[in-house]
C-alpha cells in the first residue's frame, strides 16, 4: 500500500494531523514482511514493544530492558537498585519512559504494557508494576540494541 500525503510542514496543525494519522496506521516489521513465507503479521505484543522501543533513546531502552528482567511486581526502588541511580533520578527516568508508553498505548487502543498496583499500606509508598508477559518477552529479545534512538524501526505498510 502506498499513501501520499501533502501538507505544509510550517503549519503546526498540518504536522500534528499527519503525525496522528501515521501513528494510527497498523505497521508490520519489514524484516518479517519481506520473508514471503506467510509470517507477514507480527504478533501484537511484539508490535507494541517495537513501537515503544522506536520511541526511546539509549537511557529509555536501558530502563525498559531492566524492567523486562522482572518476572514479578517491581517498584522504582527495585529499578534504582539495578541501575545504581538515586530514587529521584529513577523517578525522573520512569516519568520520561511513561510519556513514550502513553504514546504507544494510544496507538494500540490503550494496550496494557504495565499494570500498576497500589502500594501496600505498610510498604514504602511506591506503586509496583508488572510488565505484560508478551511485551516483556519481546523487549528481552531487543535488549541488546541500545542505539542512540535516532533511527526508527523499518516498517512496511
Amino acid at each position: 500500500m502506498t499513501i501520499t500525503v501533502t501538507f505544509d510542514p510550517a503549519v503546526a496543525t498540518d504536522v500534528a494531523s499527519v503525525r496522528s494519522m501515521l501513528n494510527n496506521l497498523p505497521l508490520r516489521h519489514s524484516a518479517d514482511a519481506s520473508r514471503g513465507d506467510g509470517a507477514d503479521d507480527v504478533d501484537l505484543p511484539t508490535r507494541i514493544a517495537e513501537d515503544l522501543w522506536s520511541r526511546l533513546g539509549k537511557g529509555g531502552r536501558e530502563l525498559l530492558g531492566i524492567a523486562s528482567q522482572f518476572d514479578r511486581p517491581f517498584g522504582l526502588p527495585d529499578l534504582s537498585g539495578r541501575t545504581g541511580d538515586t530514587a529521584s533520578r529513577i523517578k525522573s527516568r520512569w516519568a520520561n519512559l511513561g510519556r513514550s508508553i502513553a504514546q504507544t498505548r494510544s496507538r494500540f487502543g490503550n494496550a496494557e504494557i504495565f499494570r500498576e498496583q497500589l502500594p501496600p499500606a505498610n510498604g514504602d509508598g511506591y506503586f509496583t508494576f508488572v510488565m505484560d508477559e508478551g511485551i516483556r518477552d519481546a523487549v528481552r529479545k531487543r535488549q541488546g540494541d541500545v542505539s542512540n534512538g535516532s533511527e526508527r524501526i523499518a516498517a512496511k505498510l
